[in-house]
């Protein structure tokens, strides 16, 4: 029942880390245990298990903790255990590779590897690594390498560097510089009862709030599995579908002008969708009764769109030029009665 209940949720957590005894053993040895002011907490799988389980989440992504470590061998362990863990456990672990930065050219070679080799779900790059920040030139060809793979990235917050180690002693670090280290909020290490109550207010507070509850399985999980490639369907599809203008055009045309109209209106479809992303359909129809009553199916990715498509020249166009050539004309507004099978029909190819 308790599996079940996992992916029933189908929570996805983006921030648990993992914590080798390589990795531990590696910052004693060069006395930066308490480097982020406050100690690293012990890590075993089993318990990762037990608690994801007991709160229904599905899948974890794990990064390596900070401090960074020096060693570009204790890196590379920490990114083999990390692979392991996700093997051994389908479908619950997912995890981005650490580099041994400053080192670039390492970097760039710890890169290629756990993308290609360990087949990495992305890479964990820090705000900072001894004073080396995101926006160092020198970051340009690793950078480069990343785009080529198009790999995810997860941004943690580091101690900034330099540093007054005065800062440190009255909080920790993760409840004051980290939150100038990144645009991202995060908790430091937290009891699980914590993390339970934070999940569950979390969740309550995504249904209560009328802006935010449409998003609520964007936010939980569906961007998760998206960027991560679990999924090919994007997040926001279903947002998407609930945004979409829909509209019948209603439009009876004098006959003497009906050949002239046809020619233009399949124009000024044909030119939409090739020239707008946003105008998902325009499907002209005759009725087989009258072949004077055309009827044009209108599907705009949002009332922006909408509004932009009649800005556009070949609409003008179209609208100046067919003025005396309607007899009728209505545009209704439809509904659609179940967005989920839009974005289903938006879906099939043949």
């Amino acid at each position: 029942m308790i599996a079940a209940n996992v992916f029933a949720q189908g929570v996805i957590d983006v921030h648990s880390h993992i914590i080798t005894p390589e990795f531990v053993s590696a910052l004693e040895n060069e006395g930066r245990l308490m480097d982020e002011g406050f100690p690293l907490p012990k890590y075993n799988v089993e318990n990762h298990l037990k608690w994801v389980d007991e709160v229904g989440v599905e899948m974890s992504v794990l990064t390596l903790a900070a401090p960074q470590p020096s060693s570009a061998e204790v890196v590379r362990q920490t990114n083999e255990a990390a692979a392991r863990i996700k093997k051994e456990h389908p479908g619950r672990f997912l995890f981005c590779a650490t580099l041994p930065l400053p080192d670039v050219s390492k970097a760039i070679e710890e890169a290629k590897y756990a993308l290609d080799v360990l087949k990495a779900d992305g890479i964990k790059l820090a705000t900072n690594v001894d004073g080396q920040y995101l926006g160092a030139p020198e970051l340009d060809t690793l950078f480069s390498v990343l785009n080529e793979r198009k790999a995810v990235v997860i941004l943690h917050p580091h101690r900034p560097e330099p540093v007054n180690k005065q800062v440190m002693q009255q909080t920790p670090l993760a409840m004051q510089e980290y939150l100038s280290e990144t645009t991202r909020a995060v908790y430091p290490y937290v009891a699980p009862q914590v993390l339970t109550q934070s999940l569950a207010r979390m969740k309550d507070y995504l249904s209560k709030e009328p802006d935010l509850a449409p998003f609520k399985e964007m936010i939980i999980y569906k961007n998760a599995k998206w960027l991560f490639g679990q999924t090919t369907e994007k997040p926001s599809a279903a947002i998407a579908a609930a945004n979409m203008i829909v509209r019948i055009a209603e439009i009876e045309v004098y006959p003497q002008y009906l050949t002239e109209y046809l020619e233009i209106a399949n124009e000024v479809d044909r030119l939409s969708i090739e020239r707008e992303p946003c105008v998902i359909c325009l499907y002209p129809m005759q009725s087989a009764e009258d072949s004077t009553k055309i009827r044009i199916l209108e599907i705009y990715a949002s009332e922006e769109a909408y509004q932009q498509h009649l800005k556009t020249d070949h609409f003008q166009k179209y609208k100046q030029g067919t003025l005396h050539m309607v007899k009728d004309l209505k545009l209704p507004t439809m509904k659609p009665l179940d967005p989920e099978t839009m974005k289903q029909i938006f879906k099939k190819q043949r």
